[in-house]
């Protein structure tokens, strides 16, 4: 069996049943299942989608209330969307969260798009090309922040603290959908997770870029940074379930991944020997709250994840 750990990213998209205020408390639930079930990350995404039974935005103001209701798992944002947010507000926000819960935070910087409507408010009705062209400075203003502080005789006019002063950052993150982002990720000096499930991503293995990463960052850093493959699927031991499911999303990309628990396990790990990627943060597609929780809880049973409860907040 390969080796490796599974976390959870969350949209706070649930049934046709479940406003938002009820998806939110459904988001802390799931939080804290998933903790007890042994899994090493809950990561939420930020959308900006006209939708009347959208959860949340910007997942920032979610994560301190999400890791005081759990004890050791990692929380982070996966990814805030950097091409419209000021990277000093983004910066003494996670600083502070980083330190409030030690070892815990995780900073995913993600490139993605938004509609005409959010761009006027946030961004001046700047174009999405625009916004994007934005993004690695954006960044790369985040990471200065937090790796070249100001000192104590530096002249206060021009002195910019992030507190709190000499304190840790959150694990940072970069996002992107092929390993492309490899190259940025690099430069930046930041951990990669690559999606797999997004439309349009290049399924490629490309397994020797994912090995010169690792290679060139610890000759560069002296360290070597995580790496985590998304994947979005439903698995379940009902066949209706499974056949339910496969109706539901029919029009789906064929890599949402749909079958039986011990046939997702397979897909896990062969999905980590081919892509050479370190651990995976798996969508979990199912809609309605029970039914999401036995999909976690029976990939927790099959990879053993609560046996090595000690092991995974790393």
């Amino acid at each position: 069996m390969a080796n490796f750990k599974i976390g959870l990213l969350d949209f706070g998209r649930r049934d046709k049943n479940t406003n938002s205020l009820l998806a939110v408390s459904d988001v802390l639930d799931y939080a804290m299942r998933a903790e007890a079930l042994g899994y090493n990350r809950f990561w939420l995404a930020e959308h900006h989608n006209p939708d009347i039974k959208q959860a949340w935005t910007d997942p920032s103001i979610l994560l301190p209330l999400i890791a005081g209701y759990t004890k050791n798992i990692k929380i982070g944002a996966a990814g805030i969307l950097m091409g419209i947010h000021n990277p000093y507000e983004v910066a003494a926000n996670y600083k502070l969260l980083a330190n409030l819960f030690y070892n815990r935070i995780d900073l995913g910087f993600a490139n993605g798009g938004i509609n005409k409507a959010i761009s006027k408010i946030t961004v001046d009705g700047l174009s999405m090309k625009e916004i994007r062209n934005r993004f690695t400075e954006n960044v790369q203003a985040v990471i200065d922040y937090f790796e070249k502080e100001a000192h104590a005789d530096d002249d206060p006019e021009n002195m910019v603290i992030i507190p709190p002063y000499k304190g840790v950052k959150p694990y940072l993150w970069s996002l992107g959908g092929s390993n492309r982002g490899l190259v940025s990720a690099l430069k930046l000096k930041t951990n990669f997770s690559r999606s797999l499930f997004h439309a349009g991503v290049d399924l490629a293995f490309d397994k020797h870029l994912i090995q010169e990463y690792y290679e060139n960052f610890e000759l560069q850093y002296k360290t070597r940074p995580q790496t985590t493959l998304c994947i979005g699927g439903y698995c379940h031991t009902d066949a209706k379930n499974v056949a339910a499911m496969k109706a539901f999303y029919k029009d789906s990309p064929d890599h949402l991944f749909i079958g039986s628990p011990a046939e997702m396990q397979d897909h896990m790990e062969t999905l980590i020997i081919n892509y050479g990627y370190d651990d995976i943060i798996f969508y979990n597609m199912a809609l309605e709250p029970t039914d999401r929780s036995e999909v976690i809880a029976s990939i927790s049973e099959l990879f053993n994840l609560s046996a090595h409860e000690s092991g995974i907040y790393n």
